[in-house]
C-alpha cells in the first residue's frame, strides 16, 4: 500500500519534487500538511519551490490527533550543528 505522506527522518535528505509531481509531507509532531511543488516564477524565470499548506488535511489530521503533540508527548527541537 502506498502512503499517503511523504516520510523523512530526522537529518535526512528531503526529496525535490519535479515539474510533473509534488511531494505532499505531513509534520509528525503537529499535523500541518503541506505540498511541495516546483515552479517558475512568472517575473523572473526562476525555478522555485512552492509550499503550501493544506489546511482540509491538516484539520483531519488534528481531528484524527496526529503528531506527538496531540498524543501527550513533549515536543523537541533538533539542532543540527
Amino acid at each position: 500500500m502506498k502512503k499517503k505522506y511523504t516520510e523523512i527522518e530526522d537529518y535526512g535528505p528531503l526529496p525535490m519534487p519535479d515539474e510533473e509531481t509534488s511531494i505532499l509531507m505531513a509534520c509528525c509532531d503537529c499535523g500541518l500538511v503541506h505540498w511541495y511543488a516546483l515552479a517558475e516564477h512568472k517575473e523572473t524565470n526562476e525555478h522555485v519551490i512552492l509550499v503550501i499548506r493544506d489546511n482540509r488535511r491538516t484539520a483531519q489530521l488534528r481531528r484524527h490527533e496526529y503528531g506527538e503533540l496531540h498524543r501527550g508527548k513533549k515536543w523537541r527541537l533538533i539542532r543540527n550543528e
